[in-house]
This record gives structure tokens, C-alpha cells and sequence, in this order.
């Protein structure tokens, strides 16, 4: 019985793990939405130009006229808006509304987010009142007229509400409005999403993973709930469920960078190096300069011990940007391959930044120690025992009595 059960295991294992290297990457697709998203909108523009005439695609029009919406080419976007609506109609009538009204052209303006608000896929309250593409409209008698009128309902406004002070950090009370939404009304699925939220910000993660399975139990669609269950799984340290989200997450929007970097994080941690490694190279192919996913391979490479390539590219991501948890994966580099003194110049350069860390004072201390600065290292270890590292008492207790 036992054999079977491992044999059960080892094949489930297996089924996951190739599903898993089975997602592999559109380079030429992902490198267009990645310069949309870094606001190169030249070059994501031509090269979304490009997919389209290959292959026309909804996501691919739409990201084109986000594209040249920033760029102000406003009559390119509109004929873009009209291409994409015989493929898909109502989905670009709000975007309309903000090109409208960067050429101060109301009347369209008004009459395309009025369709809008008639399809199921309107805009939310929240968003018409707070994006500043859509502030020409506030405080203006026709908003007015908008709002005294039945097309958002009383539901629809006080979401809105929730939102307005769950943004305001106003949790408690944004609680108690989002709980006397759902006791009236139980299907509605973004008050459970939002209570899901604010359970999470009040420090009660076991409500606001219950909340989000509620939204998910009553509708699928929003990739946004799958990001909140990621977000939750994640902080419970779940990272094999969370990276069955990132699948379904990645299976429903291919084209955001920051999924794939997610389920590489994710395989890294699950100890799945190879995987990690595969998914890493991929997305430096397409975002060279990422500085995240250099850290990331520094990290699996200093995991297999292969520290002069690790050293060689935390380097590379130091050019980019510089951050405490740099310097303590070049430090903890440095302390590998025994060159301590840089050990401690990076060791220090992390508390200059965060002054409290004990678990870095105790790395620190232990590298001035090899260092041959035993004073220097119990010094470091008494302020690592007052931050709370259980390293800094083993440490001062062996080597400072």
C-alpha cells in the first residue's frame, strides 16, 4: 500500500511539475506588453503593430491603443477604437470617453461613456470619480444628472464608498459598510472581493481568505480575485497553491510580466531550480535590464553554489537600482567564498538603510569575527541580541563570555 502511494505521489509530482515547465513564454508577444508597461510606447506601439497584421487579437488592439493614447496620437486611437469594436463590441467605449475627452470634444465624450454604462462591463464608480483621464467630467452638470439617475445602482455607490475609504485606511469602518452590503445582498461578488481586502489590511488573514474563495465561488472571471488568493497564499508561506493561481492567472492575462516573474519566485521557493532557471532566462531575454529578475538569478545561483556567476550578476543589478536586500545577497556571497571584508561593507551598507535588522547584525558580527575583528563582531552581536536574532545570542554566548 505504501509503494502505491509514493508511486501516486511521484506521478502527481511529476503531472504538476510538467505542466509547470509546459507554460513557457511568447517572447516577441510579452517583449511588446513589457515596453507598453515600462512606457516605451513607441516601440510598443510598432510592435504591437506588428502582431495584429499577423494575427489580429483584441488584447493586442487594445494594448496598441493604450499605446498611442500616450502618445497623443488621439485620432490613430480612435480608429483603433473602431477596428476593435467589430471584434469585440461595448469593450472600448470607456477608453473613448478619456481619448474624447483629451480633445475636449464633450459631447462624444458623454455619449460614449453613457453606452458604456448601459453593457454589463461599465465603469466603476470608483474609477470615473478618480482617474484623472475622466476629471473633466467631475463637478460638471451632466455627471450630476449621471449620478441622480438609476445607471449605477444604490449597490454600484456604496462600493464605491467601501473603496473611497479602504483607500483613506478607514478599514474599520469600510468593514462594517462592505458586511451590510453582503447581508443584503449575498451574491455579490466585489463585496466579497473588497471584503477579502480590508480583512487582509486588518490583520486577519483567515477571513480574508475566506472572503476571496466566496468572491470565487460566485464568479471566475475578474483575474483580480486570483491575484488577491496569490497575494493571501503567499503570505501564509502556501507557495505550491499560490503557483496554481499564477497558472490560472497567467492562462487568463499572458501578457503581464510580473505573473511569470511570480511563478519563477514562486519555483524557487518550492525548490524547483530548474524550472525557476528556465523561466528566469526567458524573462531576461525579453526585459534584459529587469532588475528583480536579476536578483532573482543571483539568488538561484548562489543557492547551487555557483558564486563567481551569482557575484557577476548581482552586479549587473546593482547598475540598475540598489536595495537592501542586495546587499545582503552580496554579502552572504561574499561570506561564502570567505572574502569577509566585503562581507562587512555590504553587511553594513543593509543597515544603513534598515538600522534594526538583528538577523543582519548577526551575519555582520560573524563576518568581522573570520575577519579577525572579534571585538568588532561582539559588539555587533550585542546589537543583534537587543534587535531579537536568536544567531546574535548563539554567536555572543560562544565567542564574547
Amino acid at each position: 500500500m505504501n509503494s502505491m502511494i509514493r508511486l501516486f505521489f511521484i506521478v502527481g509530482f511529476m503531472c504538476f511539475y510538467q505542466s509547470l515547465v509546459a507554460q513557457t513564454i511568447d517572447k516577441q508577444v510579452l517583449y511588446s506588453f513589457v515596453q507598453l508597461q515600462n512606457g516605451s510606447y513607441q516601440e510598443a506601439l510598432q510592435a504591437l503593430e506588428e502582431l495584429n497584421r499577423k494575427e489580429p487579437n483584441p488584447d493586442f488592439y487594445f494594448a496598441q491603443i493604450e499605446a498611442a493614447f500616450h502618445l497623443q496620437r488621439y485620432g490613430e486611437a480612435i480608429e483603433l477604437c473602431n477596428k476593435l469594436e467589430k471584434l469585440k463590441p461595448n469593450s472600448t467605449l470607456a477608453f473613448q470617453t478619456k481619448i474624447y475627452l483629451a480633445i475636449d470634444d464633450y459631447k462624444s465624450a458623454q455619449n460614449s461613456l453613457l453606452q458604456n454604462l448601459k453593457t454589463l462591463n461599465k465603469l466603476p464608480l470608483f474609477d470615473l470619480l478618480n482617474n484623472k483621464d475622466y476629471e473633466k467630467l467631475v463637478h460638471t452638470p451632466f455627471l450630476d444628472s449621471v449620478l441622480k439617475s438609476d445607471l449605477y445602482s444604490a449597490a454600484d455607490k456604496q462600493i464605491y464608498r467601501v473603496q473611497q475609504l479602504y483607500q483613506q485606511q478607514n478599514y474599520t469602518e469600510a468593514l462594517f459598510l462592505v458586511q451590510e452590503i453582503i447581508s443584503r445582498e449575498e451574491n455579490f461578488h466585489k463585496a466579497y472581493f473588497l471584503h477579502s481586502k480590508i480583512s487582509n489590511a486588518l490583520g486577519d488573514s483567515r477571513k480574508a481568505l475566506h472572503m476571496i474563495n466566496k468572491a470565487l465561488e460566485i464568479t471566475r472571471v475578474p483575474v483580480e480575485y486570483y491575484d488577491q488568493k496569490a497575494k493571501l497564499l503567499i503570505e501564509k508561506n502556501n507557495y505550491a497553491e499560490a503557483l496554481n493561481i499564477v497558472k490560472k492567472i497567467i492562462r487568463k492575462n499572458p501578457y503581464h510580466f510580473p505573473n511569470y516573474f511570480l511563478a519563477a519566485k514562486l519555483s524557487y521557493h518550492l525548490d524547483y531550480d530548474d524550472k525557476a532557471t528556465d523561466l528566469v532566462n526567458e524573462l531576461l531575454a525579453v526585459d534584459p535590464d529587469n532588475p528583480e529578475v536579476l536578483i532573482l538569478k543571483a539568488r538561484i545561483l548562489y543557492k547551487d553554489n555557483r558564486y563567481l556567476k551569482a557575484l557577476q550578476t548581482v552586479n549587473e543589478s546593482f547598475d540598475i537600482k540598489k536595495t537592501k536586500e542586495q546587499y545582503e545577497l552580496r554579502g552572504d556571497i561574499y561570506s561564502a567564498t570567505g572574502t569577509w571584508e566585503y562581507a562587512v561593507s555590504d553587511f553594513s551598507m543593509y543597515l544603513d538603510i534598515e538600522p534594526f535588522n538583528g538577523y543582519i547584525y548577526a551575519k555582520k558580527g560573524y563576518a568581522r569575527f573570520k575577519n579577525s575583528d572579534k571585538k568588532g563582531a561582539c559588539y555587533d552581536w550585542e546589537k543583534g541580541k537587543r534587535y531579537g536574532s536568536i544567531d546574535a545570542v548563539r554567536y555572543w554566548d560562544k565567542y564574547c563570555r
